[in-house]
């Protein structure tokens, strides 16, 4: 049965031994030599260090008995613990509050209990040093006395090893944060995807994993891309893979995810961690600055990763960088193909096509301005659109520029002669709009021309004949298939 309740500052005292990470600890030497002590003093063939959870009673040290925990309810150190004072029991089986506890009521059949609190520098009883005995004894000063002195040097261990724990862990940080240093410092002065592919070789150095890979998401979502890769051997070349069934399909929906073992087990179906051997994988997905995200750092290890803490730190201190070099190399390729495309459409378009500065010269021409205006692409580089307008035309061409530069039009369409290198008239249909930057200030013009000389000198002709029809001085009338009187002239 129970015999006690937990002491009132029961949560301040748990949270003053967790702090000390003694729980569940390897075996030291420090301790099992003072319960060795505790039952050589005590002339006692049984002797424990323990320390009390939250609902057990866990053994650091043991003489004599071969029990790592037992329930704390049924726990004589528990008790003295509880109470905070050495406890001295001559006969736990004759006295009612203990003799159902587990060790009084089963082997090893504890008749005496002496028990000393083990009290930390705050005032603290985490646990207890204790000698025991299946006959029974009566109390003893002396020995209570040792068992104090050797409580508070298990206090006193608990403070050092407290500490050397802490200088670890500072030791451990310092590691860190020098990897992680290593890795930004090698990679500052890079952009784009050199950045990229000199990050992925410095974590697979930094972080210990076999393989370490940037990949992207292809378009459509079904498939990736490996940018740069990083194994034993060195870089490794690009490849394309389907990411159903894979880890990978699990980065982007959740943008962070860690196997620490099995993975293949998980993966029976990716064909690549089995070939590569991988027991282990970390990713961390790489977003554009707005949030899409569009690729990740994948580290693939044929072992558990030997500090997962510190390879989870590294990439969440890359990706933000690495998603913005990512970002911007996509851009650019797509920048590229988009101009790639208009450079086609440019050089090949049927109707004669120019850029200008916003003073008239003329910067790039197609082929088929050339052949209109009968210049080489050479000489029309050196030239103006004013140079090359008719002079009638001049001023009405020039106030339709100043209405798109000003912004009061988006596109002008317009009639206009040009004059030929050979000195010939050609009238042309242009179309000009402006080309303005991100900010929408005007930097060039557009000007699509098309060739309508012939349909301008069929025009002359009609009219010419209508003209010479309209005033002739003999009857002219015209008749359709069917003999019917279709028109007159005035004559």
């Amino acid at each position: 049965m129970r015999t006690h309740a937990p002491p009132f500052d029961e949560t301040a005292r748990v949270s003053a031994l967790l702090r000390y990470r003694i729980l569940d600890s390897a075996p030291e030497v420090a301790f099992d030599d003072l319960a060795q002590l505790a039952a050589s003093l005590c002339h006692a063939p049984l002797a424990v260090i323990t320390f009390i959870d939250q609902d057990r009673q866990w053994f650091k040290a043991t003489v004599g008995l071969d029990v790592t925990q037992t329930p704390r309810s049924s726990g004589l150190c528990a008790y003295t613990v509880e109470i905070g004072e050495p406890v001295v029991l001559e006969d736990a089986q004759a006295d009612s509050r203990f003799s159902s506890h587990i060790l009084a009521a089963s082997d090893p059949a504890i008749r005496y209990y002496c028990g000393v609190p083990i009290i930390t520098a705050d005032g603290y009883a985490v646990g207890t040093i204790a000698v025991m005995d299946p006959v029974p004894r009566k109390r003893t000063e002396t020995h209570c006395l040792a068992l104090q002195r050797l409580a508070r040097q298990a206090a006193a261990l608990l403070e050092l090893r407290m500490l050397r724990h802490d200088r670890a862990g500072a030791e451990e940080k310092e590691t860190r944060d020098e990897e992680m240093l290593r890795v930004m410092v090698g990679t500052s002065r890079l952009t784009g995807l050199a950045f990229l592919e000199e990050l992925v070789e410095r974590l697979a150095r930094s972080i210990g994993a076999e393989y370490v890979f940037c990949v992207r998401a292809l378009s459509g979502g079904q498939r990736a891309q490996t940018l740069f890769g990083y194994g034993p051997e060195g870089p490794l070349e690009p490849w394309e893979y389907e990411l159903e069934g894979t880890p990978c399909e699990h980065v982007l929906r959740d943008r962070f995810c860690h196997y620490p073992k099995a993975v293949q087990a998980l993966f029976p179906h990716d064909e690549q961690l089995r070939q590569l051997s991988i027991e282990s994988y970390m990713a961390m997905v790489l977003s554009r600055i707005s949030g899409e995200p569009i690729g990740w750092i994948a580290l693939l290890s044929t072992r558990p990763l030997r500090d997962p803490v510190q390879a989870e730190a590294l990439l969440q201190m890359v990706a933000g960088r690495a998603g913005s070099e990512l970002g911007r190399d996509l851009a650019e390729q797509q920048l590229r193909k988009s101009e790639e495309r208009f450079r086609a459409a440019y050089r090949n378009a049927t109707v004669g096509m120019s850029i200008a500065d916003l003073n008239g010269r003329i910067e790039e021409v197609n082929q088929r301005l050339c052949a209109i205006l009968g210049y080489s692409e050479a000489e029309l580089l050196t030239r103006t659109f004013q140079s090359l307008t008719h002079p009638d035309d001049l001023g009405h061409n020039l106030e339709r520029v100043k209405k798109l530069l000003e912004g009061t039009a988006d596109s002008e369409v317009f009639e206009k002669r040009y004059i030929r290198k050979d000195g010939e008239i050609v009238w042309a249909q242009v179309g000009v709009s402006v080309i303005r930057d991100a900010t929408g200030r005007a930097r060039h013009t557009l000007a699509m021309v098309q060739d309508i000389t012939e349909r301008k000198r069929t025009e002359e002709a009609l009219h010419l004949a209508k003209h010479t029809i309209d005033h002739a001085t003999e009857a002219i009338y015209w008749v359709g298939a069917g003999a019917e009187l279709l028109d007159v002239n005035d004559a």
